[in-house]
């Protein structure tokens, strides 16, 4: 026969048992006003220290732990109803977290009808069920959540050049910070250490966590982020960048950012390799199949040497020379100055048709540069794509898929 306790003693049970694991990561808070309340909360002050977690809440949203002290607070000063309030906001806002775990479990006891009423259960549901329903809702919610898009519909980003990366300025839980437009990449990532210098915690061991990311007032709230132990550079990849359509200017400097409207109807797919980072597809030029990097952020055209050109049947010897154009460069003055009779000529230049896709465009510009090296040639997005399609990156099945708008 079950034994049914009494809030009181039900306190005094959970104060010993479950509330004992709920002491993690109290020792570094990125918010004064936590501080605070936890030097007032290891003091016994439970009403000061709940005014200050309130107090955080308000200033640091996005952090898990200010909800679960005034949670704990609450619970300490048998404030039953307030302890719920802010326990269910903890599995509503951080599903998957240790923090939602403990909240789900403090709740079965404080409040054990909570989840069945939640559910349309009735109050007949016993703890175990309702916690069971929390925890597969808190599972369902971290496999499909992929954050929600908020903030201003487009923006404009001005990036710099460093070492041929374009890098721009983001916003990281409301902290200023700089990383590498990337869509090439599949993951949005951040190094441990620069979360640290920026005093965004991470569950210790974690490699990923949800976080809000803020591009020029573009935001994806509960965006998944992960983290990095190498040190290497922060880049904002495929996994923020999904939700958006894009467009590099490399001559302006700028990026065109815009949110996707509503569910597209899906045009055709292409299948994809990977060669490193890079997305390699099969093109047609001039009717000829051929393997190309997919660049989605480079210059307007196509790029490759001579050696690519004559395996695709392209004349070299028709392409036109163009001199490199004598205000670019040093200046006369300049110790590396080089008269412009003298300067080694650009790349040549010869217009072709390209089929990518469902796409076909005659008069795509491609540049012939003896000094490529790479493995295959390279197109940009914006050498094809003049805006009418969208083009969606799918990392894990390794297509291209295209929607026409």
């Amino acid at each position: 026969m079950p034994v049914v306790l009494s809030r009181s003693l039900k306190l005094g049970v959970v104060m010993a048992g479950v509330l004992s694991a709920f002491m993690i990561n109290s020792s570094a808070y990125a918010d004064a006003y936590a501080d605070q309340g936890m030097k007032l909360f290891n003091q016994k002050s439970y009403a000061k220290a709940a005014a200050y977690f309130e107090e955080s809440i308000k200033n640091v949203p996005w952090e898990s732990q200010p909800y679960y002290y005034a949670a704990l607070s609450y619970h300490y000063q048998r404030d039953f109803k307030k302890a719920t309030e802010k326990y269910a906001l903890l599995v509503e806002k951080f599903p998957g977290t240790e923090a939602c775990n403990n909240a789900v479990a403090a709740l079965n006891q404080i409040s054990p009808n909570y989840f069945a009423k939640k559910s349309g259960g009735g109050t007949g549901s016993t703890g175990k069920t309702a916690a069971g329903a929390a925890g597969a809702s808190a599972a369902a919610s971290t496999a499909e959540d992929k954050g929600t898009v908020e903030g201003q519909p487009q923006a404009r980003i001005s990036f710099r050049k460093n070492q041929g990366d374009n890098v721009i300025d983001v916003r990281i839980n409301g902290r200023s910070t700089r990383a590498i437009f990337d869509p090439n990449t599949e993951n949005t990532t951040f190094s441990r250490q620069q979360l640290q210098a920026l005093a965004i915690q991470v569950p210790k061991g974690s490699s990923e966590f949800k976080g809000e990311i803020d591009l020029g007032g573009v935001v994806r709230k509960n965006a998944p982020i992960s983290v990095d132990d190498s040190g290497a550079p922060a880049k904002i990849g495929h996994s923020f960048l999904e939700a958006f359509t894009y467009k590099v200017d490399e001559v302006s400097k700028f990026i065109d950012i815009k949110r996707k409207a509503g569910a597209a109807v899906r045009g055709s797919e292409l299948s994809f390799a990977r060669d490193g980072k890079d997305i390699v597809v099969s093109v047609e030029v001039n009717g000829r199949s051929a393997s190309m990097i997919y660049d989605t952020q480079g210059s307007e055209g196509i790029e490759m040497n001579s050696k690519h050109a004559k395996a695709m049947g392209l004349r070299v010897d028709e392409a036109e020379e163009r001199k490199t154009d004598p205000n670019e460069g040093p200046q006369r003055g300049d110790p590396n100055w080089v008269p412009p009779e003298d300067r080694p000529s650009g790349p040549k230049h010869m217009s072709v048709r390209m089929k990518f896709g469902p796409i076909e465009k005659t008069g795509v510009n491609c540049a012939i540069a003896e000094t490529s090296t790479a493995k295959y040639p390279k197109f940009s997005a914006s050498a094809v794509n003049d805006g009418s399609w969208v083009i969606d990156i799918d990392y894990k099945a390794n297509k291209l898929r295209f929607t026409k708008k």
